[in-house]
């Protein structure tokens, strides 16, 4: 009852099959990078936020185009989503 999973591990795997497995993780995107993404995308999200809401105000409800209203909310929504995420990386909020 009080063996624990490292070794649980060695008794049933070789060594180097254990060795791989509890090699530690790494991120895919480089730490340095986490502010500057979070700068562009961010920005990025709200420029065309910005976009979106110029092109709501300006167009009359019968000139406005369905396609282009759902891809300027779809990229700056998810512009804006991955700012977030870096910006609560940088912060050291690992999520």
């Amino acid at each position: 009852m009080g063996a624990s999973v490292s070794s649980l591990l060695h008794s049933l795997a070789p060594p180097s099959v254990v060795q791989e497995q509890l090699s530690p993780l790494s991120s895919p995107v480089p730490v340095a990078m986490y502010p500057m993404l979070s700068t562009v995308f961010l920005a990025l999200g709200l420029l065309l936020t910005g976009v979106f809401f110029l092109y709501q105000v300006s167009h009359t409800r019968h000139d406005r185009v369905l396609v282009q209203e759902l891809a300027l909310g779809g990229i700056s929504s998810v512009a804006l989503g991955l700012g977030a995420f870096f910006l609560l990386l940088w912060t050291g909020v690992y999520v």
